[in-house]
């Protein structure tokens, strides 16, 4: 009986068994530059981000404010006033006692709303209501940031709310529409351009 020996293939070129370092110094460089790119889009991307999530989160205090307005029972008020560094930002305030101390509104603190504050990602350009400004003048009632007011019956003043994003490579604008009587909110973003030529 004759056994044969089986030898395994042994490559004879030796550059047929693997990479060479200039190849696998090209492939490095290339992973790198496709990277370097990822990372450039990807950094221009995040700041346009924050106008999308800063008026997405405005939109949801305006839900969350109606329903807890209709939950409690009490009036829910969204004011726009200047913070310590002079930006505009949101204000939850609510009136506790109605009946006692009519008109008399606090910081409201129940809602746990701190996270969905837009204020760190988009600026408040205007805040225009149906409501009438009592404690405004005739000047100032055309330049003020209106508050916005949600009434326990489920309504709230019908009002506009326009945006802009605390990064200045985003041009955009976003304007929230509030639909007072039947509650719905409209969020729309624009250009610069498109803006200007609606609002101003």
């Amino acid at each position: 009986m004759m056994t044969s020996a089986v030898t395994p293939n042994r490559p004879t070129d030796r550059r047929a068994a693997g990479f060479t370092l200039v190849e696998l110094i090209l492939v490095v460089a290339l992973l790198s530059v496709m990277l370097g790119v990822v990372v450039v889009n990807l950094s221009g991307w995040n700041e346009h981000r924050r106008l999308d999530e800063g008026s997405r989160r405005l939109e949801t205090m305006l839900y969350m404010a109606r329903a807890d307005a209709a939950n409690r029972g009490k009036l829910i008020r969204l004011e726009f006033a200047n913070d310590e560094n002079g930006a505009v930002a949101v204000r939850i305030l609510w009136e506790p006692k109605p009946f006692a101390a009519p008109g008399e509104f606090i910081d409201y603190e129940a809602g746990g709303w701190e996270h969905y504050s837009p204020d760190d990602l988009v600026e408040v350009i205007f805040s225009k209501s149906d409501a009438p400004n009592l404690d405004a003048t005739d000047d100032e009632d055309a330049t003020a940031f209106h508050p916005i007011t949600f009434h326990p019956d489920g309504s709230s003043d019908s009002a506009e709310i326009a945006l802009a994003s605390t990064s200045a490579a985003d041009t955009r604008r976003a304007v929230l529409t509030i639909d007072g009587l039947i509650g719905t909110v409209s969020r729309r973003i624009m250009t610069a351009s498109q803006f200007e030529q609606e609002y101003e």
